[in-house]
């Protein structure tokens, strides 16, 4: 599904990424460990396109990213912090999140997997 070759990343002098390379061939969740200043925000931001390496290759579903914007609709992130509105449901927020990123088909299944049911009503301020 996710195949990088290479990958480089610098800032300045200092290397972020060097010569990364891994195959994530199931869809499904991946989490990312490392210490701050590791490189997993900057991996990430590489992976979603508002990062361009500095050498190397992305592949999704074995086409290249780069120049080819089609694959952001089948990946995302979740940040560790996130900031929502206290007042939305967990409920209103999962529709919101399907109304801006059309296709979200397996939620309800995700709902499931997760054991959500019960969590769905209450307020994310409460969460």
């Amino acid at each position: 599904m996710i195949n990088i070759q290479h990958l480089d990343k610098r800032y300045g002098r200092t290397i972020v990424l060097q010569d990364l390379s891994v195959d994530l061939n199931k869809a499904g969740i991946t989490a990312i460990l490392g210490p701050n200043g590791s490189g997993k925000t900057t991996l990430l931001k590489c992976l979603l396109g508002l990062v361009i390496p500095d050498c190397g290759e992305i592949y999704f579903d074995q086409q290249t990213i780069r120049d080819q914007h089609s694959y952001r609709q089948k990946i995302s992130q979740v940040s560790q912090i996130g900031h929502f509105p206290e007042n939305l449901s967990a409920e209103e927020l999962i529709k919101m999140s399907t109304d801006i990123r059309p296709g979200a088909s397996r939620v309800g299944e995700l709902i499931d997997l997760f054991e959500l049911d019960p969590e769905l009503k209450k307020k994310m301020g409460h969460l």
